[in-house]
């Protein structure tokens, strides 16, 4: 998960908390923020901004070239 916090649009987010996050996994960044009780109010926005982008994901209707691929194998 070493480009979800680009991929989700946090980046500008965890900047605004002081977060050095660049260079680091997502989850060592998430383990930092969530084990400080002052940053209560960021952990829950950032899990909202995951679940929203997460929730915006669709399956394609029709199966894909990868999809092939595994069937394949």
């Amino acid at each position: 998960m070493d480009d979800l916090v680009r991929t989700v649009r946090i980046d500008t987010l965890l900047e605004s908390g002081s977060i050095d996050w660049e260079g680091r996994n997502f989850e060592d960044v998430y383990e930092c923020i969530a084990s400080d009780p002052n940053r209560s109010d960021l952990v829950l926005e950032v899990e909202s901004r995951i679940h929203d982008f997460l929730s915006s994901l669709e399956n394609p209707d029709s199966p894909t070239v990868y999809d092939y691929l595994l069937l394949s194998l």
